[in-house]
């Protein structure tokens, strides 16, 4: 079994209140969660309202194929939400 870890911090744009951050937050957990089986929660920075730091764990029995996942998953929210990308990491537990 292979862990895989992508740990991302995003500055959100066009976040001028929590209530705002937490709408695109939820929208990116959400979608995670429900349509790619991807644990995932928020790490840090809840006060700050425009910046954030996620997490998502995905297991595979395949390598490749958890790693990729992860991959393809920071591309969608890079292209799909409204942030810019500040620091990620994916690594193998």
């Amino acid at each position: 079994m292979f862990i895989y870890l992508l740990e991302v911090e995003l500055l959100l744009e066009d976040c001028y209140s929590l209530k705002d951050k937490r709408r695109i937050i939820r929208s990116i957990l959400d979608y995670a969660r429900d349509q790619l089986k991807i644990s995932s929660c928020e790490i840090s920075n809840h006060d700050t309202y425009n910046l954030t730091r996620l997490g998502f764990v995905t297991i595979s029995n395949q390598r490749n194929l958890a790693k990729d996942m992860l991959e393809q998953w920071l591309e969608r929210i890079i292209s799909y939400y409204p942030v810019q990308l500040q620091h990620y990491i994916i690594e193998e537990r």
